[in-house]
Formats: C-alpha cells, structure tokens, sequence
C-alpha cells in the first residue's frame, strides 16, 4: 500500500500526539505539511488508496477536501456539495472559509500589490501528479514508495503557484521539478511596505511523514526525489554536489505610500502642536509675576 511497511496500523490522534511530543517548536510550514501528511495516511489507512488527485484533468473535488473529516480540529466548511464540481456557483462561498492548515498568508492579499501573489484563498501546499509520483492523475492510487519512504516526496511548499483551496489542481512532475531546482518566492507584510523576496530553502514532504527545508537541486536529483520506482540510489546524507549554487534575485518593494503620507502629516502634526505647547508654556512662565530673574537676584544681594 501507499506507505508499505511505514503503514500506520494506530489512529491518526496517536499519529499526531508522537509527531509533537518532546519536540521543539519548528517552522509552522515544516508542521502544516506534517500535519497534512498525517492525514493523508490516515486517509489511505481507511480507505485503501490515496485520495483523487488532479494536475490538468480535473475531478469533481481535490484531495484537501477529502482528508478534512480526518484533521483533527478542522470542519468540513458547512454548505459544501462533494456531488456537484468545486467550482460550482454553490461552493463558491466555500473558499473564503479556508483553514489555516492550508496558508500561512493570515488573510493577507498580497495580489494587490503583487499580481502573481496567491490569493487568501489559495493553498501553496500542494501535489506532486504522475504516473512516476506518489499520486496518480485523476485516480485513486495504491501507489509503493520502493524507492523508499523517507526519499520519495508527498507534498511541496509551492508559493509562486495560484491554485484556490477547493479546486482539484495540483503540480505535474515537471512542474515539481522546475520548483525544485529554483529559490522559492515569497511574499511579507510590513508597516510601510510590502516585499516579493526569494527564501533560501523550500519546504517538502516525504512519505515517510517528515518535512524538511531542501535548497535548490539538480533535476536529476529532484527527478530522483520525486518518482516512487525509479531504482535510483539516494543517499541518506543528501550528496551536496547535487545542490546548486545560485544567484539569487533581489527582493521587490511596494511602499505603502498612503501610510506614509499620513503617518508623516501626522507626526509633523504632534511635532508642530508640541512645539506650540512649549512656545506658549515658555512664554506663560516668562509673564508670571512670581517668576524672579537671576539678574535681579544677583544685584540684591
């Protein structure tokens, strides 16, 4: 089956409590795909096969939906039809209810200033699709990771991708090769300013359940990673002559000029008022009859 002898034969709760207990806290991504992955085995645990996956042909609804009734302390949003298509005039309403599990964006769109920014509603966690992967295009799959568990890769960080929560679209083996052998893009809210920038390290998953930040890699590496039969031999130490040396793109901001504008009429404002203030406080207290001058003192004495 899916996850051969790491097949979890306890329940997912049990899955979750080992996954966190004694260890430290971890990058939110590291935990959200981890916490994916879990319930996605949980899933083909029940019922015998990984759920419906799509990179071109579209069924009626993704995987994301699927494995919700098997998140712990997540809902299936209410109003949500699995017989009609995800892009339904019914479901639409659904992907402003996204769970927090699938971005880590905070509700934040980063299209207003960024076109290419994924929306609130989108996911960046996504598939890899084919024959050669884990997941099988728009079928239920049995798939083996021979190639082993802990090298074969479920799940990847995709930030520079559009694809809404609900839609049953996820990334094709050239894609996720692409991917892995580029910076990943994304994307901060600041005061003043918004930025584009390139992270050094990109978040996977791998059958085997565990996450990890990878650098950008060789497409004959990342090839290696991601098929489930390919016979390759991949070392456990993750052979560094496989890694890529590259120049990294310079972020972009946006400033957020309205903000500026009336953050500084604002603090000209205070300046100018404080000003005023001890202008007129000095002058009160050289008009106060009980104020004496030095010089005066001075000569009476």
């Amino acid at each position: 089956m899916f996850f051969g002898r790491f097949r979890c034969q306890h329940s997912f709760a049990v899955w979750v409590e080992l996954a966190q207990a004694n260890q430290p806290p971890r990058n939110p991504i590291l935990n959200d795909l981890k916490y994916l992955s879990l319930g996605v085995h949980d899933y083909e645990s029940k019922h015998g096969s990984l759920p419906f996956a799509a990179s071109e042909a579209h069924p009626r609804s993704s995987w994301r939906l699927a494995i919700l009734p098997l998140l712990q302390f997540v809902d299936v949003p209410a109003g949500y039809d699995f017989s009609i298509p995800w892009n339904a005039p019914g479901n639409q309403s659904v992907l402003e209810k996204i769970p927090e599990c699938y971005t880590y964006y905070e509700g934040f769109d980063f299209t207003l200033y960024f076109p290419n920014a994924p929306r609130p509603t989108d996911t960046c966690y996504l598939a890899v699709v084919d024959d050669r992967a884990m997941w099988l295009p728009g079928r239920t799959s049995r798939s083996v990771a021979r190639d082993g568990a802990s090298t074969t890769v479920l799940l990847i960080e995709a930030p520079e991708m559009r694809v809404p929560w609900t839609e049953p679209r996820d990334l094709t083996f050239d894609e996720a090769v692409d991917l892995l052998g580029k910076p990943v893009r994304r994307y901060a809210d600041h005061w003043f300013w918004v930025v584009e920038y390139y992270g050094y390290t990109r978040a996977v998953n791998f059958v085997d359940v565990h996450s990890q930040q990878i650098t950008p890699i060789s497409k004959e590496y990342a090839s290696a990673l991601l098929t489930r039969h390919g016979g390759e031999n991949i070392p456990d130490d993750r052979v560094r002559e496989h890694y890529l040396h590259l120049d990294w793109p310079k972020p972009a901001y946006v400033y957020k000029w309205s903000r500026i504008i009336v953050c500084s009429i604002a603090a000209a404002a205070v300046g100018f008022l404080l000003g005023r203030f001890i202008y007129a406080r000095g002058r009160r207290r050289a008009a106060s009859p009980t104020m004496v001058p030095l010089t005066h003192i001075g000569a009476a004495q």
